[in-house]
């Protein structure tokens, strides 16, 4: 996700999940390889979305805010919503790894320096679903309905609760922050929620989550990407026995796409 800025105390955006898989391609005729675009640092009011389904980060001309990450995985056979570049529903995933959301910052004056709830939160950071074909996406404060929260199972993560709520994310993409200043959600098989706002408090959006669940796949190793915190964005999740090129997939840290 991306790292907005907003007054004395800035939050990075969450780091993407990780996943490696065997795919068996016998009855597949077709693999299409998406990489989502990193979440996109927004000063304006206009819609910033990644490149796919990456939730927008609102912000203003003074303070930006940081957007989730676009959507990365491989499909099996895909469409697009209708005049939109967001992956339609009716698409068959074959495997996905859940981006990160978007991080803002906060005033000292109005809230704790301590307060974590502008941080975005990691993709596919959260529990592993009973059937251990997937992950729930992470959120920057566990337990704040604030925040967006991360994307899960079979529902998108719920836009922040606040005095100006964020909007939900759904199948595929993340959802968008408060109309006034919020992280996005970032994408996933079902993207994190949007973040709220309170005054002087912009709370960052969820992750997505990852899916690893379809009948061709054999998981070998997954990993969420950590939530981001003040002073710097999340990392990219862990990978054991591949080298992963540095910085990729990391969330951004104050005006910097993640």
């Amino acid at each position: 996700g991306g790292g907005g800025n907003y007054k004395n105390i800035i939050f990075g955006g969450g780091g993407g999940g990780y996943v490696k898989c065997r795919i068996n391609v016998l009855n597949i005729s077709a693999l299409y390889i998406f990489v989502g675009q990193g979440g996109i640092v927004s000063n304006t009011t206009t819609t910033s979305n990644a490149w796919s389904g990456g939730g927008d980060g609102n912000g203003d001309s003074g303070y930006s805010g940081g957007g989730g990450g676009g959507l990365s995985g491989i499909f099996a056979d895909f469409s697009f919503q209708s005049g939109s570049t967001i992956v339609d529903s009716t698409s068959t995933a074959i495997v996905i790894a859940g981006s990160g959301g978007g991080g803002l910052g906060l005033n000292t004056s109005f809230g704790s320096a301590s307060n974590t709830d502008c941080a975005g939160g990691g993709g596919g950071n959260g529990d592993l679903w009973l059937n251990s074909k997937g992950a729930n996406g992470g959120i920057g404060k566990i337990g704040s309905v604030k925040n967006g929260g991360g994307g899960k199972e079979s529902e998108g993560g719920s836009g922040g609760i606040a005095s100006s709520s964020g909007n939900d994310g759904g199948k595929y993409f993340g959802g968008d922050a408060t109309n006034l200043f919020g992280g996005g959600g970032g994408s996933g098989w079902y993207g994190g929620g949007g973040g709220g706002l309170d005054t002087g408090i912009m709370y960052g959006g969820g992750g997505g989550s990852s899916y690893w669940g379809h009948d061709n796949v054999m998981i070998l190793e997954q990993s969420g990407g950590s939530s981001g915190a003040s002073g710097a964005g999340g990392n990219s999740g862990t990978a054991t026995d591949y080298n992963k090129p540095a910085g990729i997939g990391n969330g951004g840290y104050n005006n910097t796409a993640g």
